[in-house]
């Protein structure tokens, strides 16, 4: 995997909208800072930006989707909570290093026992059609 210390993480949910341009989308960042208790998105980001910097892949860095050679990817990066990475969040990070940007999407609990440990095939639909419109336009660019 590839350097990720000078990437910035969008992670609050008035930008990650603005992001997607207002479009209709599967993940609640608001709805899940409010779930999973963040007080502070810009302390997630840093956290994110943290395991991203160590490498991967790793137990705690996966890449679900995508590839940063062609343009973006979207990660899995577990972040640990007071009781550590196995009672932490799941953190959804698209990656899109022509940028050097980082979207956190969504979060999920990493807890066991919790029903709601997986995305759903309308969230990895979505990011599947964004991956290819940034695989697109960073074709274009090469061009």
């Amino acid at each position: 995997m590839r350097n990720w210390y000078h990437y910035q993480i969008v992670v609050d949910p008035a930008d990650v909208d603005s992001f997607l341009n207002g479009e209709p989308t599967p993940f609640n960042l608001a709805r899940d800072y409010k779930t999973y208790d963040i007080p502070d998105c810009q302390v997630l980001g840093v956290k994110i930006a943290a395991e991203l910097e160590k490498g991967g892949p790793r137990e705690t860095l996966r890449r679900l989707l995508g590839n940063p050679e062609k343009g973006a990817c979207f990660l899995d990066v577990r972040i640990g909570s007071g009781g550590g990475k196995s009672n932490g969040i799941r953190c959804f990070v698209l990656v899109i290093p022509p940028y050097q940007k980082g979207v956190l999407l969504g979060l999920l609990s990493h807890s066991k026992g919790r029903k709601d440990t997986t995305l759903s095939e309308d969230a990895l639909a979505m990011v599947r059609h964004l991956l290819k419109l940034i695989e697109d336009e960073t074709k274009e660019k090469e061009k």
